[in-house]
């Protein structure tokens, strides 16, 4: 047997609590969508130059009531498998980012509108 495609993920877990009753801020959406952004100056952009990895996901999720965890995951190239801790280290870099920045109400206004968006174009199948 020969594999179809070497696969070389390095994927952080973090517990976090049910964040059911601060649905309508989405705080595992907020951070999501920072720590994945993939426009100039984020995480993915500088990862990319550096030629560590190809790819950048950020999501939470519950696993049971009262418990969920938030994954990040990047698909590291070769070279990157050289380098995971210096890959960690700008992980946990930009999340130290994020937290001293605290919630700003641009973003949540932005992700507001891009939600408003998808829903106003969403496309019924019949």
């Amino acid at each position: 047997m020969v594999p179809v495609k070497d696969l070389r993920y390095l994927t952080l877990m973090f517990p976090m609590k049910d964040y059911k009753d601060e649905y309508r801020a989405q705080p595992a959406h907020y951070i999501s969508h920072l720590i994945g952004h993939e426009g100039p100056g984020s995480l993915l952009s500088e990862l990319k130059r550096l030629g560590w990895v190809s790819s950048l996901s950020a999501g939470g999720r519950l696993i049971a009531n009262g418990f969920g965890v938030f994954n990040i995951s990047v698909d590291l190239s070769e070279e990157g498998l050289k380098h995971t801790d210096d890959i960690i280290r700008l992980i946990f870099n930009e999340i130290g980012l994020v937290k001293s920045n605290g919630p700003l109400r641009w973003i949540h206004d932005e992700l507001k509108q891009l939600v408003e968006t998808k829903f106003r174009f969403k496309v019924i199948v019949a």
